[in-house]
């Protein structure tokens, strides 16, 4: 089960498709828990990872799919398979980027809008964990506990590797 993601009156989770490998979505009324709908996310391993953001929900399975599925209803906007063998590490979402790592040690960055990958968002760095945007940097947790920072759009490496761990 992934972390319960609670926006526009609703709670997102992932959790494991127990019928066949994979991944499920549901989308529940925060209100009293009912089970408003939910997508079947696929994938050769029973890990997934959402964030949201403007009304949808980005969702990436252990494949590397990743798509952007509309909260209110379910239905799939748009679906990317972004490069990369491994993933395990949650997306983050920041004014119309959803940012992806994979085991290769290489973000990507995908537009919230049309699933179009913008290389010039990219940036190469160690296994991704969690992350987070602040006002004007962005920072993530890396496999090995270093956390790593850097200046979005405007660079291709994190300036800043501090160990955490």
């Amino acid at each position: 089960m992934s972390y319960p993601l609670i926006a526009g009156g609703k709670v997102f989770v992932t959790v494991r498709n127990v019928s066949a490998f994979g991944t499920e979505l549901y989308a529940l009324n925060a209100a009293d828990g009912a089970t408003l709908w939910s997508y079947s996310l696929g994938g050769f391993s029973y890990w997934s990872a959402i964030c949201y953001e403007n009304g949808r929900v980005f969702a990436l399975n252990s494949d590397g799919l990743l798509r952007a599925i509309d909260g209110d209803n379910g239905a799939v906007i748009w679906s990317q398979q972004v490069p990369g063998l491994t993933f395990t590490s949650a997306p983050t979402v920041f004014q119309g980027v959803v940012y992806v790592g994979n085991g290769s040690g290489r973000e990507c960055a995908v537009d919230t809008s049309n699933g179009f990958r913008n290389s010039r968002n990219e940036r190469l760095v160690s296994q991704l964990g969690p992350g987070f945007i602040g006002r004007s940097r962005q920072y993530v947790r890396s496999a090995n506990d270093f956390l790593q920072s850097g200046r979005r759009h405007d660079e291709d490496v994190y300036d800043s590797v501090q160990r955490i761990g």
